[in-house]
């Protein structure tokens, strides 16, 4: 089953077809969750069994209604969330090299036990064949051919003078005591014919994050490497990650620790990363016991193929009259890639960039019936439609940036994924040496 949705209504899409009905989105995800629950999820993977999709970045209307007023006129006619759901999960621990293959019972679709053994039969006969095929699969698998793109020419949703006007008009902003900071993206689109599959091997393997992910809705695929959390929460606990400092990695050890050491020390990179770790405070503190916020590794360096980041890690208690969609709701979107006040940063990015950010800076992650909310940003992300593929990078707008010097944080936020697509065209995915995400 396929469930899409906006602010005032859902879709449902599955064997028998389409149906809609005018309950927004969020709260049939929030009452069906809330009603199905797991009973026994010892000794099981994380997820296992539930939805897995996104929030775009147009859901921040969701929690905060003044927004949902304030929409371009040039809105995607996409939804602005999706979710897949699972019954059927097989769970791949590359640690321990063990696969665990689960299927859910529902008991509210059997009305007599006789009926609800026959399911529990089924659940066990679809694991059994599962298991087969996972034991019996071909020696030699089909190559996934890729057809080089026409033209590899990149284009921009900016003009470069546009977009740098755009970073003087947030600084004027700022000086007016509007907002502290303002993250302006700009999006990249390249005709290409490589498969996702070839290009999520090549990403795979050229930047390794801790969020790695391809979801194929249709004729549209979505491809990532986040390494930013938005929010996790397990078992009462919630974790929040920010990261917000950006260098590129140098061409040898000794350039590479130079530049860390730089963005450590450097006075605007670790003020913006201070703001946002205490807007981070907050929004757990919205929804988190009194008290149980605290901040742990502040400041860490973690570096990536391109790019290194400082990293923050929030933990917290949720406080027993919330939920985990509470939790969502008081973080999205993520102040990394919005800014703050959150509210005001969005109305301007509404208000400045030329289209909308569709999933970008959303959420992509999974939501279970064990009780469990694991998503992270929707950055380092490419959305693959039509024979294009879409990739979109902000950069933070502070006092005292420099128009020339944001607009090329965009392009080296995004030259990991374009180069990717380069990979997969050229038939070399998942051959490269594999590479390691390292936190200093």
């Amino acid at each position: 089953m396929i469930v899409s949705g906006n602010d005032k209504n859902t879709t449902f899409k599955n064997g028998d077809g389409k149906k809609k009905i005018d309950i927004p989105l969020f709260d049939f995800l929030r009452r069906h969750f809330g009603d199905c629950r797991i009973s026994d999820t010892d000794n099981l993977p994380a997820f296992v069994g539930g939805a897995i999709g996104y929030f775009g970045f147009s859901c921040a209307g969701w929690f905060e209604k003044t927004l949902l007023q304030k929409r371009e006129k040039k809105r995607e006619k996409n939804d602005d969330a999706l979710f897949m759901f699972y019954r059927t999960v097989v769970a791949f621990d590359h640690a321990k090299q063990v696969i665990k293959i689960i299927s859910l019972v529902f008991t509210d679709e059997a009305k007599t036990n006789a009926e609800l053994k026959n399911l529990y039969e089924n659940a066990v006969d679809k694991n059994i064949e599962l298991k087969e095929i996972l034991e019996n699969q071909p020696t030699n698998l089909p190559k996934i051919k890729n057809q080089k793109s026409k033209t590899g020419e990149i284009q921009s949703n900016w003009e470069r003078a546009d977009f740098e006007n755009a970073v003087r008009e947030i600084k004027e902003l700022i000086g007016a005591g509007e907002c502290y900071q303002v993250v302006l993206s700009q999006c990249f689109t390249r005709k290409t014919n490589a498969s996702p599959v070839s290009i999520y091997r090549a990403l795979r393997s050229l930047n390794p994050s801790p969020y790695m992910f391809l979801l194929q809705i249709g004729k549209k695929s979505i491809v990532g490497a986040s390494p930013e959390m938005l929010v996790r929460y397990q078992r009462g606990k919630l974790e929040y990650r920010p990261i917000a400092g950006t260098r590129r990695r140098g061409k040898t050890p000794d350039e590479d620790a130079r530049l860390a050491e730089e963005m450590r020390n450097d006075a605007k990179e670790v003020a913006e990363h201070l703001m946002l770790v205490d807007l981070g405070r907050n929004d757990l503190g919205r929804v988190a016991k009194f008290g149980s916020v605290t901040v742990e590794n502040l400041m860490s360096v973690e570096k990536y193929s391109h790019v290194q980041h400082l990293v923050s890690y929030l933990k917290a208690d949720l406080r027993d009259e919330f939920d985990w969609f509470d939790a969502l709701a008081a973080c999205f979107p993520a102040g990394t890639v919005s800014g703050a006040p959150k509210v005001r940063a969005i109305e301007i990015i509404q208000k400045l960039e030329p289209t909308t950010r569709g999933i970008y800076a959303g959420a992509v992650g999974y939501i279970d019936y064990s009780g469990n909310l694991d998503v992270c940003i929707a950055i380092r992300t490419l959305v693959l439609e039509n024979g294009e593929a879409k990739i979109q990078a902000g950069a933070g707008i502070v006092a005292d940036s420099v128009p020339e010097l944001e607009f090329e944080e965009t392009i080296n936020k995004a030259k990991a994924l374009l180069k990717t697509i380069e990979i997969a065209e050229a038939g070399n995915a998942g051959i490269l040496p594999a590479l390691s995400a390292k936190r200093e």
